[in-house]
């Protein structure tokens, strides 16, 4: 894990930082639609280790103002496993509580077995599946992690509590 000093989340500050979060999301197999998308219209944050972006977070208030979505979570390659994705969804649920949201949500797609992990460790759990959803948006089945094949999106959720 990275040391707390070593480690800065921070709203994106610039083009460059802006850029690297675009190439962080892509690495998650959103389409540049959707990353422009993110980027336009979400909060978006990067983590930082020694002033090198590691990560990134993007985060939509949904209709009705008490539920926040993680519309987007990557870290580098190389800093996986360390947490600083722990670190980097501590940081959506302090956002969403200063933004006095109930709920905080996030999406991803039946394969993404490390991702599930993440996300039911720091206390999210499925609330949703939608069958064939992946399959529809992408107009047809694609392997994905561990040739295991995309076609359903999970909804996963915490419930928040204003401290």
């Amino acid at each position: 894990m990275p040391n707390d000093e070593d480690l800065v989340i921070r709203q994106v500050e610039g083009q460059k930082e802006t850029e690297e979060a675009k190439k962080l999301a892509l690495t998650t197999g959103a389409e540049q639609d959707e990353v422009d998308e993110m980027i336009k219209g979400d909060k978006i944050y990067v983590a930082l280790i020694h002033g090198s972006t590691v990560g990134f977070l993007a985060l939509r208030n949904l209709a009705g103002g008490n539920a926040v979505e993680v519309s987007g979570l990557a870290v580098n390659e190389m800093e996986r496993r360390k947490g600083t994705a722990s670190a980097l969804l501590g940081h959506a649920e302090e956002v969403a509580l200063s933004m006095n949201a109930l709920r905080l949500f996030i999406k991803t797609s039946n394969d993404n077995i490390p991702a599930l992990a993440l996300y039911q460790k720091n206390g999210f759990r499925i609330t949703e599946v939608k069958i064939g959803a992946m399959v529809e948006h992408h107009g047809a089945e694609l392997p994905g992690w561990d040739n295991i094949p995309v076609r359903d999106e999970i909804t996963l959720e915490k419930p928040l509590s204003p401290r």
